[in-house]
């Protein structure tokens, strides 16, 4: 008996196999026709022609490309060449600006070294010339030795010669006895321009000849109270411009130590305080000042009016206005 599975799969087999293949040999054997193969010699002619143009325009590009390249590198050399030279001229400027720096830092020192040099010798004129001021001070002191200033006379009260009218004027107010005599050298008011109407007359300044009747008569008039045509008249000693302005400088003072009854002294351009503990000299009035303003103040000794004393005021009136601002100063 035959299987009908077996009948299946023989047709089944027929049907895979595989179509007749043609082989290689016989496309060869194909004969192209002449149309054929004119075209084809066309073609192989224009693919010769073109790749001849591509050549040709590869060389011509790659030429203009290896000039471009030469020019670029000429170019590198002449920017290398023009670096180079930078470089070098800025080495040589600046070893010029080193070298200039080295010379000015020398002058510096040179300089320094001179500046110390002046600075010592500036120092030492300095001192040279305070001591020569103070010399000249001294000098100019002592040949005010033998005057005195005569404060709070109106201009004109003199007439026409100063010398007698002081002369009958310390006689006379004074009570100095008419055997002694004065010995005046010079009399006449002080070298400033003549006061206006209502303010302070110039002081008078007298010469003595001899050094023990000028202390005579200013001792005197300390003791004695005195008023010429309704102003107050001072005498005191003829002080140098420095010596004047720095005893000013203690007017305030004086005043606040008058008002809380304590005793000092004015000697030239100090300032003497008799304190319970002790006497104390000051040598300026920003020292006196803060004594002052001490709790020492209201312990001190009593003042006392004493002929050294009667000094405190300067007897003028341009004196009182310097004893206002200082109070205001340091009071």
């Amino acid at each position: 008996h035959e299987d009908p599975t077996d009948r299946n799969t023989s047709s089944q087999c027929e049907d895979c196999l595989p179509e007749p293949v043609t082989t290689l040999d016989e496309e060869s054997a194909y004969d192209p026709t002449p149309e054929e193969l004119s075209l084809k010699v066309v073609m192989e002619a224009n693919l010769q022609s073109g790749l001849g143009e591509i050549r040709t325009k590869m060389d011509t590009g790659q030429h203009h490309l290896d000039v471009k390249l030469d020019r670029i590198v000429k170019q590198m050399e002449e920017m290398k060449q023009g670096l180079e030279n930078l470089r070098e001229e800025t080495n040589r400027k600046l070893e010029s600006v080193n070298a200039g720096i080295r010379t000015l830092e020398e002058r510096a020192d040179e300089v320094e070294e001179w500046s110390t040099e002046v600075q010592e010798i500036l120092t030492v004129s300095l001192e040279h010339q305070r001591k020569l001021q103070q010399k000249v001070a001294d000098l100019e002191g002592r040949s005010r030795r033998n005057n005195i200033r005569i404060w709070g006379l109106k201009e004109g009260v003199e007439g026409d010669s100063t010398t007698d009218y002081v002369d009958k004027l310390i006689h006379k107010e004074l009570g100095i006895s008419e055997d002694i005599q004065l010995e005046i050298q010079r009399a006449h008011r002080a070298l400033a321009p003549k006061a206006q109407l209502n303010k302070p007359p110039r002081a008078m300044i007298v010469n003595f000849l001899r050094f023990n009747i000028k202390e005579n008569v200013l001792k005197t008039a300390w003791r004695t109270p005195l008023q010429v045509e309704g102003n107050r008249v001072t005498f005191d000693h003829d002080y140098t411009t420095e010596v004047a302005a720095k005893r000013r400088e203690y007017a305030g003072l004086k005043k606040i130590l008058k008002e809380k009854r304590i005793r000092f002294q004015s000697l030239m351009d100090t300032l003497m305080v008799h304190w319970t503990e002790g006497v104390k000299i000051y040598n300026s009035a920003q020292e006196a000042a803060e004594a002052i303003a001490g709790e020492r103040v209201a312990g001190a000794e009593p003042w006392t009016r004493e002929p050294d004393d009667a000094t405190e005021t300067g007897g003028s009136t341009q004196v009182d206005e310097d004893q206002e601002i200082n109070v205001r100063k340091f009071g």
